[in-house]
């Protein structure tokens, strides 16, 4: 866990989906749910390459996505291009079915990582108010963080569709540091995604915690003052509680 300088935090914030919410799994549910349909309605449909071709779309799509500054992309694009990598001749008709049930299992879909409630019940207890700070539909992710069991931890939710910004804007960490009644300099945010997460709050002026459930290094923010890196939510109360009483280590945890 390296640990770069850090100020005074008066207030935390988390990111939904990917932090809070395994996004992930949900996605992987979906695209199942999707794929027996397109089966259903594409007999002979070839499983392996549409999975296979739906991930290195998406991960393509997404650096797009990041590159221009949105938190999304199509997903009826997504599905389109993907089945024509896998070769998969598709009506326009059964791609809106296949999209509509992909994305119906997204929304509905809420799988709480293990770690979350016991972050957020630390980080309540440590006396630091909890928001939630989301990028999406807000009836979507409202819900979401209520079928995961959280909605009663977090003290107030910030979802883009409210507000008409979302991460990385800068307003978005403004909005989320007025909702709790911080400064923007006091509040610190986890998230999962380098881009709106990690450099937004930063680059914003707000701090930023890393929280990276690959284990793995990952590239690194593209913003100066690199921030400090977690593998699960139950580091970060400990990590704000060593920074508000000892102020950063000196080398890295």
């Amino acid at each position: 866990m390296a640990v770069a300088h850090m100020r005074a935090i008066g207030a935390v914030s988390f990111d939904l989906d990917g932090t809070l919410c395994d996004h992930r799994e949900a996605v992987r549910l979906s695209f199942d749910a999707a794929l027996r349909a397109l089966v259903r309605l594409v007999p002979g449909v070839s499983a392996a390459p549409v999975r296979q071709r739906f991930a290195v779309v998406g991960s393509r799509m997404k650096r797009v996505a990041d590159e221009a500054g949105k938190p999304w992309w199509s997903v009826r694009d997504q599905w389109a291009q993907t089945l024509r990598e896998a070769r998969v001749v598709c009506s326009a008709e059964h791609l809106d079915e296949v999209t509509s049930v992909f994305t119906h299992t997204l929304n509905t879909t809420a799988i709480a990582f293990p770690d979350a409630r016991r972050a957020l019940v630390s980080v309540r207890r440590a006396g630091l108010p909890v928001g939630v700070l989301t990028n999406g539909d807000s009836g979507n992710q409202r819900r979401k963080l209520r079928a995961c069991g959280l909605e009663e931890l977090v003290d107030r939710i910030v979802v883009s569709e409210d507000i008409g910004v979302h991460k990385p804007d800068a307003a978005a960490f403004s909005a989320m540091a007025v909702a709790l009644g911080v400064p923007l300099a006091a509040l610190a945010h986890v998230g999962d995604d380098l881009v709106h997460d990690v450099d937004g709050a930063t680059a914003a002026g707000a701090q930023a915690i890393w929280i990276v459930r690959s284990g793995g290094a990952g590239p690194a923010p593209s913003v100066a003052g690199a921030p400090p890196r977690v593998l699960e939510l139950t580091t970060v109360p400990t990590l704000l509680g060593v920074l508000r009483r000892e102020g950063p280590p000196k080398s890295p945890l």
